[in-house]
């Protein structure tokens, strides 16, 4: 073999294992999942420590539907599909959107405990630019939900009748600035009483919340 091509072979095999390495070790948990058997093809360091999956259980095969609670694989199944399935059932070009989407799911760790997570996906396209993979981010996002009821239980405190009516009335005022119409405001000041009302008896609710 030529040196030269059996340099740029060595060159080449190096770019890709040093890419292999990067997406091993990136600090979010990525999954490939095959859109057809809807099983993974891929899981990345971060991945086996987020779901709790060893090697071992992926060279036997991991099903998507087994990552999520409940009604929640339904749930993103019908989001993929929403994507892919104007791709796939005319056999035309797939657009990617140019936006970046993030969905939360339940989501289910081989001991079986859950957690929520926010996802972002990419889909693999083959040489015709129709989807056959997608890559997935995962995110634990559990302190974030924590952190989120934690200043809605003391947004409902002690005082919540007086200083949550101030926080209503302050994003109120707020939104206000940025609109001109009298309408706006007087609609606004109307459902004011109702949400106050809403929000007392949410706050009822998440006092006997456990904490």
């Amino acid at each position: 073999m030529d040196k030269t091509i059996e340099q740029l072979l060595k060159d080449l095999q190096g770019l890709r294992n040093e890419f292999n390495d990067f997406l091993y070790y990136l600090p979010d948990a990525l999954l490939e999942v095959d859109l057809l058997s809807r099983r993974l093809t891929y899981m990345n360091r971060m991945a086996y420590i987020l779901f709790g999956y060893a090697e071992e259980d992926f060279s036997s095969g991991i099903a998507l539907a087994q990552m999520f609670e409940g009604e929640e694989f339904e749930r993103a199944v019908g989001i993929i599909t929403g994507y892919v399935a104007k791709s796939l059932e005319q056999k035309v070009e797939y657009v990617r959107s140019g936006r970046t989407d993030l969905y939360e799911f339940l989501m289910r760790r081989k001991d079986g405990s859950v957690f929520p997570a926010e996802t972002q996906t990419s889909f693999v396209l083959d040489k015709n630019h129709l989807p056959v993979a997608m890559r997935t981010i995962v995110r634990d996002i559990t302190d974030r939900k924590e952190a989120q009821a934690a200043r809605a239980r003391e947004f409902f405190s002690t005082n919540e009748r007086g200083e949550s009516l101030k926080e209503i009335m302050h994003y109120a005022e707020t939104l206000a600035i940025h609109s001109a119409s009298d309408t706006f405001i007087a609609e606004t000041g109307l459902k004011l009483a109702q949400s106050a009302r809403r929000f007392s008896e949410a706050g009822a609710r998440l006092k006997s919340l456990p904490r």
